[in-house]
């Protein structure tokens, strides 16, 4: 899959992961995408094989000084 980062700001940044079938695959945007710290952006998701994915943001926080005791998710809106 290609993920294209839209930055409200500055160019789109690309990348390409390789999904392996029927597996689960996070992007970690802070390790993977560094230029994207302290920035405002959406993702555009393309699938590069023609095989149906199911996309969602998750966040996750520390709260009460437990790791990763918040979080949230949405599903992506596909696009028309």
């Amino acid at each position: 899959m290609t993920v294209t980062s839209l930055r409200a700001q500055g160019t789109p940044i690309v990348k390409t992961y390789v999904v392996p079938a029927t597996a689960r695959y996070t992007i970690d945007v802070n390790a993977d995408v560094p230029e994207l710290a302290n920035s405002l952006f959406g993702a555009r998701i393309d699938v590069t094989n023609g095989v149906g994915i199911m996309v969602e943001r998750s966040m996750y926080w520390d709260a009460n000084g437990l790791f990763w005791s918040g979080g949230t998710n949405a599903n992506a809106a596909r696009l028309p």
